[in-house]
């Protein structure tokens, strides 16, 4: 059986929630005298966790990565092939399902991650409710195999399903986000903001980052007052030479410059420029209270919110956090590996140095092309600090 995915939820190169039933089936499977082989694509520390954590749901596995011995007694040690009567993996297509043409599961083939929002027509027919929860991206990431892949929560997608309604005279904005990217968050206000619809926003949790901004785009914003907004200055990961560095941190000016128009549009004469400067400065959190203070929310909402998928929600924020952390951790180790090779190893002492005679002093002589002094990699100098 396999093991991410299988028996815990996919989170490589962590270990996810358990999937309790297939643990109970595994551990039943046992119970009934069958031997389990663990086939995973995990090796060294991970795999050694991956079979702790196994150990404490109560399974304990014959064989791990290998064939049972008494396989490799009679036909010899080898992985490409683990021979088993059942194959339990995430991923599996029974064969016989295929033949009767059921019971086969559906697989997304152009892999795509799922949409952040959800639209629904509401009881009345020109009314449109719109659910904004998770991130904002243009696209995903597959963490197991470290590949980028195509994404639904962008604003291309948005404006696809937004059109397909185009005589809603209402729009309901349901909102819990912690943010995301700033290029596909503002193209979402503006495509809001051009909607004839009248639009009324609902701070169901939190409206966090460039979620807040979407949030402007409301005619009429609703907070409970145990909900939340977080505001603060964007910010973004680049790399280059001196001259690149600096372009990137004067766009970064520009592309604020503009987006703090949306907060004073909405906030009206409540909140000046220079104030909301100071905020997202400090990165401020602001309370239902203060938002409507500043301007940047209209009323109460008549119930408080129910903050348990908020905290789901930010939650997954975190651990897609640690997993961005863990990743650059990996690629620092795998370029001092790679630039380690570049260093020059000191030349080790004689165990018995022997006392040279001096040379005789020789009068330095001119020649067409001096030698160069060697020069300081500088770059090899940056990648390590940078790695360190």
């Amino acid at each position: 059986m396999d093991f991410d995915g299988t028996l815990c939820q996919s989170k490589y190169p962590f270990i996810g929630e358990p999937i309790q039933e297939v643990i109970d089936y595994v551990k039943n499977l046992a119970e009934n005298g069958n031997q389990l082989i663990l086939w995973t694509c995990r090796v060294g520390d991970k795999l050694d966790e991956a079979v702790e954590w196994c150990k404490k749901q109560g399974i304990e596995f014959d064989s791990i990565n290998e064939n049972l011995q008494s396989a490799i007694d009679e036909w010899g040690s080898d992985t490409r092939k683990i021979s088993a009567y059942r194959y339990i993996d995430d991923k599996a297509i029974d064969v016989d399902s295929i033949i009767a043409g059921k019971g086969v599961k559906q697989t997304n083939k152009n892999n795509k991650v799922k949409q952040m929002w959800e639209f629904k027509q509401a009881a009345q027919a020109d009314t449109l409710n719109l659910y904004i929860y998770g991130d904002v991206e243009d696209v995903g990431i597959d963490w197991v195999n470290m590949t980028y892949i195509e994404s639904e929560n962008s604003a291309k997608y948005f404006r696809e399903e937004l059109s397909a309604h185009p005589d809603t005279k209402q729009i309901n904005i349901y909102i819990n986000s912690y943010g995301g990217s700033v290029f596909e968050g503002t193209a979402i206000y503006n495509q809001l903001k051009r909607h004839p619809a009248q639009k009324t926003v609902y701070i169901d949790g939190f409206a966090c980052s460039v979620a807040s901004i979407i949030a402007m785009a409301g005619d009429k914003i609703v907070m409970p007052k145990n909900a939340m907004m977080m505001i603060h200055n964007m910010w973004n990961i680049v790399m280059g030479n001196a001259k690149e560095l600096r372009k990137a941190a004067d766009d970064l000016d520009t592309i604020s410059e503009g987006n703090r128009q949306a907060y004073l549009q909405k906030a009206g004469d409540k909140l000046t420029e220079a104030d909301l400067i100071k905020m997202l400065d400090a990165e401020t959190w602001l309370t239902a209270e203060q938002c409507i203070e500043y301007g940047l929310a209209d009323e109460y909402a008549e119930k408080d919110a129910d903050l348990t998928k908020s905290k789901e929600m930010l939650q997954k924020a975190n651990l897609l956090m640690t997993q961005h952390i863990e990743f650059n951790k990996s690629l620092a180790a795998q370029l001092r590996e790679l630039v380690e090779p570049l260093k020059e190893e000191p030349a080790a002492p004689k165990e018995n140095p022997e006392e040279e005679p001096k040379a005789e002093p020789v009068e330095p002589v001119e020649t067409a092309d001096p030698i160069d002094e060697p020069k300081e990699n500088k770059t090899l100098k940056f990648i390590l600090a940078l790695n360190r």
